[in-house]
């Protein structure tokens, strides 16, 4: 699919692929896939869909678990989904089909700063009246099924502060899920942005962040970083994450003891990459201007 209705406002895909869902032929996804030889990634905002989309993935993922060479896969996905009955039955779909692994998009643990992005919709915690207990209970619904999740979260907001960082990496360890955590900056042409340039508060002076925060420094943003990657990604969580991957890669969903073993070794490998990655990327935000897209403003 591309397009998305959420528009939350530090996102650039409704400005690059518009508001309304556009879908694939299924025939040719599944073309590509019968083409791959290992595992693949499934480009999508979200593998799980969004309400109006679901009949479409329950057959993507329906076709694509009875094609004769099972593989693992990998995408991007939403905790909206498990918060109706048919976007359960997506994920449970993609379970079986192979999605080994949901990089989840949950943006904050702070419900005032979900409301500011727009962000709320999309997590499914709109109606929730404790919306951090809720989103435990999405996440453990996904890992349940044998899907390792990885968090992403944007910090930087007005109602944050530094200790947001810290108290979202013990969320992280607490649910078991690998953090990957940065600064909020503005890309050009979203709504965060616009609103922040008509503030004049837009800063291209140093390669962290574009967005100053009155109650942080950028050193305490540093510090708050390295945090997460020596706690969030030490050998302990990442050993731990992987058991409980492990644990729940059942029969159930057509996991063969060979399968589990691919599964547990993927989750092994690619958290010692993403902890690498997610250093290197904070050595490199270290660098007052750094070359990278935000030493100077972009012509729009």
């Amino acid at each position: 699919a591309r397009g998305c209705p959420i528009d939350c406002d530090f996102c650039g895909v409704p400005e690059m692929f518009g508001k309304k869902l556009r879908m694939r032929p299924l025939d040719h996804v599944i073309r590509d896939i019968e083409s791959f030889d290992g595992f693949y990634y499934i480009l999508d905002d979200t593998v799980f869909g969004r309400p109006g989309s679901y009949d479409y993935y329950l057959e993507l993922y329906d076709r694509i678990a009875t094609l004769p060479n099972r593989r693992f896969w990998t995408g991007q996905a939403n905790l909206g989904a498990v918060d109706s009955e048919t976007g359960r039955e997506v994920i449970r779909a993609a379970a079986r089909a192979g999605l080994l692994y949901a990089a989840v998009g949950m943006e904050s643990i702070n419900r005032s700063v979900l409301e500011r992005n727009g962000a709320l919709v999309k997590t499914g915690l709109h109606k929730a009246s404790d919306p951090i207990a809720r989103m435990k209970e999405q996440i453990a619904f996904i890992q349940d099924l044998g899907i390792f999740v990885s968090g992403w979260f944007t910090i930087g907001y007005e109602e944050d502060r530094i200790e947001t960082f810290y108290e979202t990496l013990e969320f992280c360890k607490e649910t078991d899920v690998l953090p990957v955590i940065s600064p909020i900056n503005a890309l050009p042409g979203t709504r965060l942005y616009t609103r922040l340039k008509e503030e004049n508060r837009l800063d291209w002076s140093s390669s962290l962040t574009n967005v100053p925060h009155p109650h942080m420094t950028k050193r305490e943003i540093i510090e708050a970083l390295d945090c997460v990657v020596e706690q969030g990604h030490s050998w302990r969580q990442r050993i731990r994450r992987t058991k409980k991957l492990a644990s729940r890669l059942s029969e159930a969903n057509g996991n063969t003891p060979k399968h589990k073993l691919e599964g547990t070794i993927f989750s092994l490998v690619f958290q010692q990459a993403m902890r690498d990655i997610f250093h290197q990327e904070t050595r490199n935000l270290e660098s007052p201007l750094s070359q990278n897209f935000y030493t100077k403003e972009p012509p729009l």
